[in-house]
């Protein structure tokens, strides 16, 4: 890594806290997005102040917009720099991310229908897909158009998963961080092709440890849709580059946890005759603070601990070329026992 990174992470870490101290201590400062709002899950006495997502995902697209002009490099890959101009259409990533934010706050400002959200999430990552390098595997194996099916339905589908697990605080922060922190593991021992992948991880880090600082319990500024659905699509991206760049460890458990509890509690709603997208506050992270009455930390320490394992057996993959076919198993019925752990909140009072 270049000092570039290093002086990039401090002063966007500087800048993201400064935006957030001054929101947190006055109230209204920018127009009416980032106003106090009782929390609707009633685990904070005080109110919370609204939408610190519009600070994360601006400063981002101002760090991409000035490393793609500049032709800036944050760090040397394979003994040469890497530069977001040399992503195909970089510039949809930028517009599709605007897109979705400006959405996310005329959502908030006037409620838009769910089916509309969808709809923009669909001709967002419709558009999108000419981002990815297709075909992703053998069209003997799956046809180029269902692979186009099947990647626009999992971006989608990543971008909600990352939206409902903004629920309670540090939770949002966490996850990404820690699946990206990985990310920069996985490449500082092994290097990745696909270099993109990391470079939106160092230019979101700095940002969201910022955010952290001021969401972990007791939160006192929430990320809301404007940053959670953004950040889904940068998720949902990264996730299908990792897929290409055949990285299947942490494509398929890098992000694990929040596409199980989102998607057996989507298949519950639809089996309890409701929409996926309800708001019955009913996803198992949720249920120990709900149902038990516990602090946040409790569940954010077991999260917290699956993404060190991940790390660790992404560590021994790499370092000893152990097959990753062996772990998988063991991280994927962790998550399974931390589902059924948080589960048995369910009929507590």
């Amino acid at each position: 890594m270049e000092n570039i990174f290093i002086i990039n992470f401090i002063f966007f870490f500087i800048i993201t806290f400064a935006f957030y101290f001054v929101i947190y201590k006055k109230n209204n400062f920018f127009f009416n997005f980032f106003k106090n709002k009782k929390c609707e899950i009633n685990i904070h006495s005080k109110l919370i102040t609204q939408n610190g997502g519009i600070i994360v995902i601006s400063l981002f697209l101002i760090l991409f917009l000035l490393c793609t002009i500049s032709n800036l490099a944050l760090f040397e890959s394979t003994g040469r720099y890497f530069r977001l101009t040399e992503i195909n259409r970089a510039y949809l990533i930028p517009i599709s991310i605007l897109i979705l934010l400006i959405a996310s706050m005329l959502d908030y400002k006037f409620k838009i229908s769910p089916a509309i959200r969808l709809i923009i999430h669909f001709i967002v990552c419709y558009i999108s897909l000419s981002l990815i390098t297709f075909p992703i595997i053998s069209i003997e194996i799956l046809p180029l158009k269902v692979q186009f099916f099947f990647c626009l339905v999992f971006w989608i589908y990543v971008i909600n998963a990352t939206n409902f697990i903004d629920g309670i605080d540090g939770m949002l922060s966490i996850c990404i961080i820690s699946f990206m922190l990985s990310i920069i593991l996985a490449f500082w021992l092994a290097g990745f092709k696909n270099t993109k992948i990391l470079y939106f991880s160092l230019i979101l880090l700095p940002l969201l440890f910022s955010f952290l600082i001021f969401n972990f319990p007791a939160a006192k500024i929430f990320m809301g849709d404007s940053g959670s659905i953004p950040l889904g699509y940068l998720m949902g991206y990264m996730i299908i580059n990792l897929f290409i760049e055949k990285e299947y460890f942490l494509c398929f458990v890098g992000f694990l946890y929040p596409l199980l509890d989102v998607g057996i509690t989507i298949v519950r709603k639809i089996k309890n005759k409701t929409y996926p997208w309800a708001r019955l506050f009913d996803y198992f992270f949720l249920l120990p603070v709900i149902k038990g009455g516990l602090s946040s930390v409790f569940v954010l320490k077991r999260i917290i601990f699956l993404f060190f394992i991940t790390s660790i057996s992404n560590f021994f993959i790499i370092t000893f070329k152990i097959n990753y076919i062996f772990f998988i198993p063991i991280i994927f019925f962790l998550n399974i026992y931390y589902l059924y752990l948080f589960n048995n909140f369910r009929e507590k009072k």
